[in-house]
């Protein structure tokens, strides 16, 4: 039996040290970069190597990395003697919002104000599905578990093991490196050369969707493309298509109607925001969302549940929100030339949104405090 034992033992204790190499960083390396833990890490040291202080971040999704003039941004608050970064990721919701708050709080302690830019669509579930265990495992504790982390935990579905273990957070990327190897090199090659993270900038993309008819996700999904770039935004209505008119009505919802889920889930969103622990009032920025994700997409009234969350928090001064969620609409109707699909804003619909943002964003984040 001393043999078995023996072997048993030694067998984990390599599970241990495996584990926790990945814990601390042993497989961040070679994690590919266009991965969403990828994506994290290259954020992650574009912080660390920052030789100078940063004194705001940007947090949020693609809508936030896509839709705001982060070099403007970075300018106006220069202006005013601050480093403002940029940090924004895509598929951040608000677990990484939590954690990438709490990392920062430990590497970067500096920092005392935070731009939340996710858009009312991200009010509407706690959850945007176990994805984001990926996003925010680089920038986990190695010893502590959030009780928002540990709330994905599902035991039939092996994605949502990575809140317990470090190696089956880096599974999928551990298979992309066993199966790909010539090809994850090529990808490493080419982020450290092209695809750093930039702190004071953003992705520049110029066309939209004029041309295409976006009435309704069905027009847009028949149409033909006559450019190759409306080719993304076609697939998208046509993978959308299932989805148009299956979302709740939520336009009967007020403070004193809630459902007890709905009760639940906004109270929670308000204690972890507390809890976050900025030193100043975060400013929340629902971002733009097209009429036709609006109108057949999510739920009728999802705009107005936001504000039955978030509303209290601003009365109070915990937080300072700005409600862009309509603001590149023409009528009841969301510019073409601003949305290059639809999701996301092009570089003119950047600037235009980030012109009507920095007068707000000056009186509470960049101009002095109490003044």
């Amino acid at each position: 039996m001393r043999p078995i034992l023996l072997r048993l033992l030694l067998a984990v204790l390599g599970l241990l040290a495996i584990e926790a190499a990945f814990r601390f960083g042993a497989w961040d390396a070679l994690v590919p970069p266009q991965s969403h833990s990828g994506t994290t890490i290259r954020m992650r040291d574009a912080v660390r190597a920052h030789a100078g202080r940063i004194d705001i971040v940007t947090l949020g999704s693609s809508r936030a990395e896509y839709g705001l003039d982060h070099a403007a941004l970075a300018a106006a608050a220069q202006q005013r003697g601050l480093v403002h970064a940029n940090l924004s990721m895509p598929g951040s919701h608000w677990m990484t919002i939590f954690e990438q708050s709490r990392w920062l709080r430990r590497e970067r302690p500096e920092v005392q104000g935070v731009v939340i830019a996710l858009s009312a669509a991200d009010m509407t579930w706690r959850s945007n599905g176990s994805y984001e265990l990926a996003i925010v495992q680089p920038m986990r504790s190695p010893w502590s578990i959030d009780d928002e982390i540990r709330f994905r935990f599902d035991p039939k579905d092996l994605n949502t093991y990575g809140v317990f273990s470090a190696l089956f957070g880096y599974r999928q990327a551990v298979q992309h490196a066993l199966q790909s190897p010539r090809e994850l090199r090529k990808s490493l090659q080419w982020f450290r050369e092209y695809g750093r993270h930039p702190l004071f900038d953003g992705p520049h993309v110029s066309h939209d969707l004029c041309g295409l008819p976006l009435a309704t996700v069905a027009d847009c999904a028949r149409a033909a493309p006559t450019i190759p770039e409306q080719q993304t935004p076609i697939d998208q209505c046509k993978s959308l298509l299932p989805s148009v008119g299956v979302s709740p009505d939520w336009r009967a919802l007020t403070a004193d109607t809630l459902t007890e889920e709905r009760r639940a889930l906004a109270e929670l969103r308000r204690a972890q925001i507390r809890a976050m622990g900025w030193p100043r009032p975060p400013v929340v920025v629902l971002m733009p969302i097209t009429h036709v994700w609006r109108k057949e997409l999510m739920p009728q009234g999802a705009i107005a549940w936001s504000h039955l969350v978030l509303d209290p928090l601003a009365a109070s001064g915990e937080i300072v929100l700005i409600d862009l969620s309509t603001a590149l609409d023409d009528g009841d109707t969301t510019r073409c030339d601003y949305f290059f699909d639809l999701y996301h804003q092009n570089e003119a619909g950047a600037r235009a949104l980030t012109q009507q943002l920095l007068p707000q964003l000056d009186r509470t984040l960049y101009a002095p405090a109490g003044r």
